[in-house]
């Protein structure tokens, strides 16, 4: 009994890692599960490890990579053009 109970928490371990590789978006904190924890913790008084700090910080770094893709994209159309202008000069 004693090994069936080990291994079953063996096998748990095993798939909250494999979980988490195959959707990673479950580990994320958002706004949404950070509100829903906070209600848990009044309610319950038990709450999940995302608040609203972690919510904040998560989506800042969303916030910067965007920004740096949309900047990378502004530049690529920019080079793009450079060359493109010759082509119209032509007709």
């Amino acid at each position: 009994m004693k090994y069936l109970i080990t291994g079953a928490l063996w096998a748990l371990l095993f798939c909250a890692g494999a979980m988490a590789d195959l959707k990673p978006d479950v580990m994320d904190c958002n706004p949404k599960k950070a509100a829903r924890n906070a209600a848990m913790d009044a309610t319950v008084g038990v709450s999940g490890k995302c608040d609203s700090g972690k919510a904040a910080k998560n989506e800042k770094e969303y916030a910067v990579d965007d920004v740096k893709v949309s900047v990378d994209l502004d530049l690529d159309q920019k080079n793009n053009h450079l060359g493109g202008d010759k082509d119209h000069q032509r007709l």
